[in-house]
């Protein structure tokens, strides 16, 4: 290899050292510093997408909570709206009436009676109105002198 740069002319080196600096330096750019600037461009998006994403996450909490106060499925001292209209059945007398409860969604409650006094179901349902719940539908089929079965379904007002 020396003996190949000896037998070059000193204009024929200096040419050849120019093209291995020129290379040198296109090398170092290619396989270095491009990736490395890309890396950080791809880095800096990634994290303010990530930012903005917090940003929201924490906007979106505030939001939920506030939600979660003023939309809640239970009364104020926590009962589920399940619990709350079983409590007040037991209360009024009416539970044992009671064929079916279950919860509906987000929306309510599902509540399905069978022979039940009608009139304890009036004084009943005045009770749920008491503690702020609400008829959304009320199904009422007589059956006998003063019985009745029932389907209806409670909510919460603004659910």
């Amino acid at each position: 290899m020396i003996t190949l740069l000896n037998s070059l002319q000193p204009r024929e080196r200096i040419m050849l050292l120019v093209s291995a600096i020129i290379m040198s330096v296109v090398l170092i750019y290619a396989i270095i510093w491009e990736p490395l600037t890309l890396k950080q461009q791809q880095l800096q998006q990634s994290l303010a997408k990530q930012e903005a994403l917090f940003q929201w996450m924490q906007q979106s909490s505030l939001q939920v909570q506030q939600l979660r106060s003023t939309h809640q499925l239970s009364d104020k001292s926590g009962k589920s709206l399940t619990t709350l209209a079983d409590t007040l059945a037991k209360k009024h007398d009416v539970r044992r009436y009671i064929n079916r409860i279950s919860p509906n969604g987000r929306k309510g409650v599902r509540i399905r009676i069978e022979n039940a006094p009608f009139n304890k179901l009036l004084s009943w349902f005045s009770q749920l109105e008491q503690q702020g719940l609400t008829l959304q539908e009320l199904n009422i089929t007589p059956k006998s002198a003063g019985l009745v079965n029932a389907q209806l379904q409670l909510a919460k007002p603004g659910l």
